[in-house]
């Protein structure tokens, strides 16, 4: 397992100078004297040399970057690094182990990455938890630990078998609402029990979590277009803009594309949608020729 800290001269670390002005303004924190931004790489299944080689050729350019095995704090500097959640896409780390693959014509090695913020001031305790909550986006990344790791293999764990929703083709019609308010179905009680009686009549099984769940999916709102495919009975307008012109253009259209009046469907909301669209860009392109 090897380490490398990669960072940006001072002319050349844009990321440091926007992330200083950024917290100063944002979290007012006035005492902050200066950042650091360092890419921080973790490379394992490499020997000494090709970690060398890969550090100089890849992991850092030599003309802008500042590259060590130590991760080196002034007095009044303190660290934290920030790296993506598991099973979160690493573009960075994939890239680096993909281009050091090609140089060493090996196996792939594995590589880890996380960025290090070094903050520069006298900052108390509160103040840097504010920066990390600030910089540390929850959703996909987390605070990285600080420490070597002895490997980048990721354990894997054999999952349990798919629970099988015991009851379900026998349960009533109160039994399936509960059940549906337990898992958050977003299906109807008349949806569950015509999935019921396909599992009951049908398939002669209960079903399995995952298979209620597909089905809640792609029954759901979203999937079928429901909204789309909305009946509307009557079209008014509060002025005769250009939202209105462009409902009247669908109108003509539609008598001279389709049958006569009388056999058509009731429009729906989605040729509408895609008009007053189009309507929007004409606006646009009305009051900018570029477009």
């Amino acid at each position: 397992m090897n380490r490398v800290f990669v960072e940006k001269q001072a002319e050349f670390n844009t990321q440091a100078r926007e992330l200083l002005h950024d917290l100063r303004d944002n979290l007012n924190i006035q005492h902050l004297k200066n950042i650091r931004v360092i890419q921080r790489y973790d490379v394992d299944g490499l020997t000494e040399e090709e970690f060398a080689e890969a550090s100089r050729l890849i992991l850092s350019e030599p003309q802008v970057d500042l590259v060590s095995d130590q991760l080196i704090l002034g007095r009044d500097e303190t660290a934290f690094a920030v790296e993506y959640l598991p099973g979160q896409y690493d573009q960075r780390a994939d890239s680096a182990a993909q281009c050091v693959q090609i140089l060493t014509q090996g196996a792939k090695p594995l590589i880890g990455s996380a960025h290090i913020i070094v903050l520069q001031g006298e900052l108390t305790a509160d103040e840097i938890a504010q920066v990390k909550a600030y910089t540390i986006n929850a959703v996909d990344s987390r605070e990285a630990s600080m420490d070597m790791p002895q490997s980048l293999e990721v354990p894997v764990e054999r999952p349990s078998d798919v629970e099988i929703l015991e009851g379900f083709t026998n349960a009533s019609a109160a039994e399936l609402c509960t059940k549906r308010d337990e898992l958050g179905l977003a299906m109807s009680p008349e949806d569950l029990i015509f999935t019921q009686s396909y599992f009951r009549d049908e398939e002669g099984r209960n079903p399995t979590i995952t298979e209620i769940k597909m089905l809640d999916t792609y029954w759901s709102d979203h999937c079928r277009h429901s909204t789309f495919a909305t009946k509307i009975e009557s079209v008014e307008f509060e002025q005769q803009d250009i939202i209105a012109e462009a409902y009247a253009k669908y109108q003509a259209t539609r008598d001279i594309v389709y049958l006569p009046r009388w056999l058509h469907p009731r429009p729906s909301f989605w040729p509408i949608v895609c008009l007053s669209s189009d309507a929007r860009h004409r606006r646009c392109r009305s009051t900018h020729p570029i477009l």
